[in-house]
Parts: C-alpha cells; sequence; structure tokens
C-alpha cells in the first residue's frame, strides 16, 4: 500500500477524482439515491427556472438603471434651464426700467419658481435611485439561488454528505500470487482511506483462498461467499470496481440494473466501454455473441478515461474507465 500510496498514479488518480466532471459525476450518483433529487429532470427544472428568475430580475434592474439615466438627463437639462433663467434675470434686473415693477420683487418670485422646479427635479431623481436601489436588493436572493444552481457540485455533495458509495470489487484475482491484483486492491483501500463518502467494500472471486479472504476481512472489506455471477441487484449507489473483467460480467451487471433509477445510482470503473463498442463494430470472424447491455449502456454513458502515466511505477490499470449513466 505505501508503493502504491506514493506512486505517481495515484496521486493522479486522486486529482482527477477531486476535479470535474469524475467528482461531479460520483456525487450525482450517490445523490440520485435521495428522493429529492432522484429524477434529474428536477434539478434541471430547478436550474432553468432560477436562471429565468434570475435573467428576469437582470432586465428589471436594467430598465430601472435606464430610468436613472433618463431622469438624470432630464435633472440637468433642468438645471441648464435655471441657470438659462438666472441669467435672464440677471440681464433684466440690469437693464430694468426703474418705473416699472421693483426687480427685488422680480428676483424673488423667478427665485422661487426656479427653486421650486429644482426641488421637483431632484425629488424625482431621488425617486428612481431609491426605486432602483429596492430592486438591486431584490435582486439578491435570486441570484444567491441561480449560483447555488449553477455551482452544483457543492450542492451535490451537500445532498451526498448523508449517503455513501458502497463498493462491489469483482474480478481482483489472487492477491497472494499476483503483484497486479495487490496493486489493484491497494487502489480501492486508499479510496476508502482518503473519501469520507466510500461505504463498505465487498470482494468476490472465485479464485480467492480461505486465507486470503481471512487477509480481505482483516483488511476492513466483506469477502462475498456466493457467485452471483455478476448479477447483483443494487439496494444503493454503488461502485463496481471491476478492473479488467471479461465483457460478459460488466453485461451481466447492467442487465441485473437494468433500470434508469438504478442505472443513475451505479459508477462502474473497469474496462473501457468504448473500446468494446469499437471493437464489436467490425464483429467479423467473431463466434461469441456480443454484451448486449454494454453496447447499449455505452450509447448513453459518459466515460471518462482513467488517467495513467506513460512509464506507471504501478501495474495493472492500463485501459481503464469510469463510467457514469
Amino acid at each position: 500500500m505505501d508503493r502504491m500510496q506514493q506512486s505517481a498514479f495515484f496521486q493522479k488518480f486522486l486529482l482527477q477524482m477531486q476535479s470535474s466532471p469524475v467528482l461531479d459525476l460520483l456525487f450525482r450518483a450517490i445523490s440520485s439515491a435521495d428522493s429529492e433529487v432522484s429524477d434529474f429532470s428536477d434539478i434541471n427544472g430547478a436550474f432553468e427556472s432560477s436562471q429565468k428568475q434570475h435573467d428576469f430580475n437582470h432586465e428589471k434592474a436594467r430598465r430601472s438603471t435606464l430610468e436613472i439615466v433618463n431622469a438624470t438627463k432630464n435633472f440637468y437639462l433642468c438645471r441648464e434651464n435655471i441657470l438659462s433663467k438666472s441669467t435672464n434675470l440677471l440681464r433684466y434686473i440690469c437693464t430694468c426700467d426703474p418705473g416699472t415693477e421693483s426687480p427685488k420683487h422680480i428676483q424673488t418670485t423667478l427665485e422661487s419658481d426656479l427653486s421650486s422646479s429644482f426641488s421637483e427635479a431632484l425629488n424625482s431623481n431621488n425617486l428612481f435611485i431609491v426605486e432602483t436601489e429596492s430592486h438591486v436588493e431584490g435582486l439578491k436572493p435570486s441570484s444567491c439561488q441561480y449560483l447555488e444552481c449553477v455551482d452544483r457540485p457543492h450542492v451535490l455533495q451537500a445532498k451526498a454528505d448523508d449517503s455513501c458509495l458502497q463498493v462491489i470489487i469483482y474480478g481482483l484475482g489472487s492477491i497472494a500470487d499476483s503483484e497486479i491484483s495487490r496493486c489493484q486492491f491497494a487502489l480501492i483501500l486508499l479510496l476508502k482511506q482518503t473519501c469520507s463518502w466510500i461505504g463498505p467494500i465487498e470482494v468476490f472471486d472465485p479464485v480467492l483462498s480461505r486465507s486470503e479472504c481471512s487477509v480481505i476481512a482483516r483488511m476492513g472489506c466483506v469477502p462475498a461467499t456466493k457467485d452471483e455471477k455478476g448479477r447483483r441487484r443494487i439496494t444503493s449507489p454503488t461502485l463496481f470496481y471491476m478492473p479488467h473483467c471479461e465483457e460478459w460480467l460488466y453485461d451481466n451487471v447492467l442487465q441485473a440494473n437494468w433500470i434508469p433509477r438504478l442505472l443513475k445510482q451505479i459508477v462502474i470503473l473497469g474496462n473501457s466501454f468504448q473500446e468494446y463498442h469499437e471493437r464489436w463494430s467490425v464483429p467479423i470472424g467473431r463466434k461469441s455473441l456480443p454484451p448486449e447491455y454494454v453496447l447499449k449502456y455505452q450509447r448513453s454513458a459518459q466515460e471518462v478515461p482513467l488517467v495513467v502515466p506513460s512509464s506507471p511505477d504501478v501495474p495493472g490499470f492500463n485501459n481503464m474507465s469510469w463510467h457514469f449513466f
């Protein structure tokens, strides 16, 4: 385990798990067991609704801003009008005939009119400012909801806090005789130590001896004794860890869970289904039947190839991928 933990492969493996899209898809699988998010059309609907509300409030704020701009323009036009009237007033006072109405009286009357116009424009402008501030303040809750929907990984991680991802290992091989099997087993044990959301680990391989099963149990895993041929119907979010298994075994896993509700809760870490698709696209000279469910699953699933260093210091992880429905 120490060699695996210090290997470049394990560091890259963790880095891939801690970033998109693997982390997002893992938590989506875990969260799909929650009744609140069992139908992901609900999440998409909430996202679209929040986005529409955000767009509506954004447009409302934009219009209010335009109103402020127009009110400000009117304010400055009124101000120009005031200056113009003041200039005319001064000119009139300077040229006023002493025999006419008192310049002082005219000045007082005009100043009163100008002050009223000025106050009216100022109050109108302040009103628009207050209304817009109210619109902007009202925007905040909707914007937060919108951002929470956009930042889905954090939402899904919160949903997944009360859940975990059970692990079922098929096709591990003999950990006593095979260095590859020991490396593959060490990876899942380190994953269990690193990630709190990894749940119970169950291991089955018909080649495992009684002493090997005892070692597996001491490592905190559950050695299974019944050979289900991969036809395990899941009851909770499950990671099927199947390094380099036969294609019929992947097919049996999928056939046993061929219900959208269950497929959403399944993650498969094993051979690349894309390679199976490419291989069976030209079935010339093949005597066996194609893996029907693997090929159907591959058309709808998302596959993320496992990152393996060009010069791996641990063996047994070539041509493997994450698979999510």
